[in-house]
């Protein structure tokens, strides 16, 4: 499943032109981690884990 979600992330950002592509894993309190990641800069998100509140409070049903 990695190796899919790479592959779509390194052939999006191209064909989006952009700077960036990830897919973030989201869960139930709040925390976001990117999962795959593509960019032409040197900063990652990779890995990164987020604890985003509004999300939480606010979105997190729409996603369930």
């Amino acid at each position: 499943m990695q190796t899919i979600l790479d592959t779509t992330v390194e052939e999006i950002r191209p064909l989006l032109n952009c700077d960036r592509v990830t897919i973030w894993q989201l869960y139930g309190n709040g925390k976001v981690i990117t999962v795959p990641e593509s960019t032409r800069s040197a900063l990652s998100l990779l890995g990164q884990q987020i604890q985003d509140q509004c999300f939480r409070q606010q979105l997190v049903q729409m996603y369930r």
